[in-house]
Order: structure tokens, then C-alpha cells, then sequence
């Protein structure tokens, strides 16, 4: 079984950012599905401790195989353990950033988790990303050298980096628009028995992994200026908020946005990973104060009317609720030249995304049905037919 094959209703609860408030299927359909494709999709898409705990919290873990428990139960060990070593890292960066008076805002994963995310290392990633000013990179740069970090690059498993020359410096920093990443070896003292043990697999988002003998998490902040070329010129920083735990996040709209065209951009390039966007959207939706009006500047600024209409729509239809207003999702459903004459471009446009994010192509039908075309004029049989 795949996340997309499983019904939307028990879906949306596996998803959902804040504890389920009601069972997510019966003991007896769950037992039935295949856990074990399930349970490797869900991790691959960096889910699987959602599903985790989620599950638990509905009291219906005994539905999923023991040995799947158990691992799942050792990744959420780490995925807390990891968050709050990371949580520690960005508010002491995030509170030199304010001594210092550089403006800056956390963005994605973390910023998702403090403040939408229930409990909050449901949400976690395997690096922290903070956003700057691009007067200030250069400050930055100094600052984060203050706190041990250097900036290097990582293995892909994420439990080792090392030093970047600064030709490979230069390089991220003139494509990505963000500095090149941030590294430190953080030392695990007195680590409790179930660190790196089995059932646990290393492996990315997790930072955990042996140096020197000796057991270490490898903390990573990403400093970006700008999230991609298409923002270069915008001011997200303009519109900060706080969080309980005092980290500055982007406003609602500003993070639909960014999520938005995370989703629909990369999975394109990334096929068959995603749900963790996903899952980011359907809590954003749920953010009652979130201006519409403004969302809708922001869409049609940056041309992301495809990727809001797209995106949007599938995460409503999972959330079970329609947030956007509808004569927004109409207008982003028009494919057509942008309102200034003077520009040509239009819409970015790849299409549907979801057949990249489930890995199977499916065909749009053109037309009616022809089963749902019936003539009221004509006679009808005992059957219902005509």
C-alpha cells in the first residue's frame, strides 16, 4: 500500500499537524493494509514518525506490525532528541541575530513545527533554515563562526560533513542564494541506551553518527538571502511574527507561499517524495487568520498562479475544507497572459504535480462522461434509464 492509496479520511488523519480527535479506522481495515510498503514510503517522504504517532495517540498501534512499531518508535526517540538539539542551536544564533540587530526569520521545518506542529518534533528535518538580508550576509558569515559552526558540506546520509573549499563556497552561494550550510559536531554526552541502537537506521534527515568513537549529532543551519531566484527581489522579512518558544517565522501568507512553490517546484525533480509539503500545506489552511487577499498579491507577484491553483486544490480536497477563497482558485485556474502588457511571461506551469508525487502517471479526461449525460425530456425506463 501506498500514502496515496490509503482512503482520504484515515489519510488526513495520519497528516494532520495536531492530534486526531477521533480513531483513524477501525482496528480490522487497518490491520489489513500492508504496512511494511507503507511504512517505507511514509519514511522515504519523511512522515513516518507523523504516522507514528499519530496512530498512538488514537490507541491503534497494535494494528501495525511489532517490529514496524518498534522502529518507528526508535525514530520518533531520535526525531525529538534531534529537534530539541536543534531548537537550542537556532535560538542561540537566532538571539545574537537580535543583539546584533540582523533581521531574520526561520523558515520550513522548524519554523513549522514551533508553530504549527503538535507534539513539535513531528516535524522535524535534518537542517534549520534561517532567513537573512543580503546586506548582512557577510555579518552573518562572522556570526555563525562565533557558535562553532563552519561552513562545509554534508554526506547525503547527513551523519557526516566536512570542510568546503572556498571554491565550492562560491559556488552554492552564487546558485542557491543562501550561504553555503553551516556545520558542527555536537558531542552526545551520557547518550541514553536506545542512541544509534537498533531498530534505529541512520540515515538522512537524521544528523546522528559516530565521531571519533564516540556518538555526535551534526548540526546544520542553512542561511539563506533569498529561498530561489524567483523571490531575489521581494521582502518576506517584512513581515515577521513571534513564536512561543521566541523564534521569528514568516506570516501565514508568506509561508504558504514559500510552501506552495516548495512543493510544486521540487517534486518535479524529486518524484515520489513531497507529503511532507503536503502535510505543511493542510496545517497552514487551517490558520484562521491567514489574509487571502494578500496570498493572492503574492501569487500573481511571482506567477505562481499554476502552482497555487495545483497545489492548493489537492490540499484542500485532503484537508476536507475550502480555506481559498474560490474567485481566487478561479483566476489561478485561468491560464493567460499576466494583467501587464508589457510582460510576456506567464504563469509558471508544469502541470499537475501529483502524478510526480504518487510516481504514477494517470490520464485527465476531457468532456463529460458520457454515464453523467442524460436527457430530461426523455422517457425513462423502470430501471431509471432512457
Amino acid at each position: 500500500m501506498r500514502l496515496h492509496e490509503v482512503p482520504q479520511s484515515a489519510l488526513r488523519a495520519l497528516l494532520r499537524a495536531t492530534p486526531a480527535k477521533s480513531a483513524i479506522a477501525s482496528n480490522r481495515v487497518l490491520t489489513e493494509w500492508d504496512w511494511q510498503d507503507l511504512a517505507e514510503e511514509a519514511n522515504a517522504h519523511n512522515v513516518g514518525v507523523l504516522l507514528y504517532q499519530r496512530l498512538s495517540e488514537a490507541g491503534q498501534l497494535d494494528a501495525v506490525p511489532e517490529e514496524i512499531a518498534a522502529a518507528w518508535l526508535a525514530d520518533a526517540r531520535h526525531a525529538a532528541l534531534q529537534q530539541g538539539l536543534q531548537l537550542r542551536d537556532a535560538t542561540a544564533v537566532s538571539a545574537e541575530f537580535e543583539r546584533e540587530g540582523i533581521r531574520h526569520a526561520f523558515v520550513k521545518g522548524l519554523a513549522y513545527a514551533v508553530s504549527l506542529y503538535e507534539p513539535r518534533w513531528v516535524r522535524f528535518g535534518g537542517d534549520v533554515d534561517v532567513l537573512v538580508d543580503r546586506e548582512n550576509v557577510e555579518r552573518v558569515r562572522t556570526l555563525m563562526r562565533k557558535f562553532h559552526f563552519a561552513q562545509a558540506k554534508f554526506s547525503p546520509d547527513h551523519q557526516k560533513f566536512w570542510p568546503a573549499s572556498p571554491e565550492e563556497i562560491y559556488a552554492v552561494e552564487s546558485q542557491h542564494y543562501e550561504l553555503a550550510e553551516f556545520n558542527k559536531w555536537v558531542e552526545i554526552l551520557d547518550p541514553p541506551d536506545w542512541l544509534l541502537a537498533e531498530p534505529f537506521v541512520p540515515r538522512s534527515p537524521f544528523g546522528f553518527g559516530w565521531h571519533s568513537d564516540k556518538p555526535f549529532f551534526c548540526s546544520s543551519i542553512d542561511a539563506h538571502w533569498a529561498l530561489h531566484f524567483l523571490f531575489a527581489d521581494s521582502a518576506p522579512l517584512a513581515e515577521v511574527q513571534q513564536t512561543d518558544v521566541g523564534l521569528p517565522v514568516l506570516s501565514p501568507e508568506w509561508s504558504l507561499i514559500y510552501s506552495i512553490f516548495k512543493l510544486y517546484a521540487e517534486v518535479f525533480d524529486r518524484p515520489r517524495y513531497g507529503f511532507t509539503h503536503v502535510a505543511d500545506i493542510v496545517a497552514l489552511l487551517a490558520i484562521e487568520s491567514v489574509d487571502w487577499e494578500r496570498v493572492d498579491q503574492l501569487v500573481e507577484q511571482h506567477g505562481l498562479e499554476a502552482a497555487a491553483y495545483y497545489t492548493l486544490s489537492t490540499c484542500q480536497e485532503l484537508a476536507g475544507t475550502s480555506t481559498a477563497p474560490e474567485k481566487f482558485m478561479h483566476r489561478w485556474s485561468i491560464i493567460a497572459p499576466r494583467d501587464d502588457q508589457q510582460s510576456s511571461r506567464i504563469s509558471i506551469d508544469f502541470g499537475p504535480f501529483v502524478p510526480y508525487l504518487t510516481g504514477n502517471r494517470s490520464v485527465i479526461s476531457l468532456g463529460t462522461p458520457r454515464q453523467s449525460i442524460v436527457d430530461p425530456s426523455a422517457p425513462r425506463t423502470e430501471n431509471g434509464g432512457s
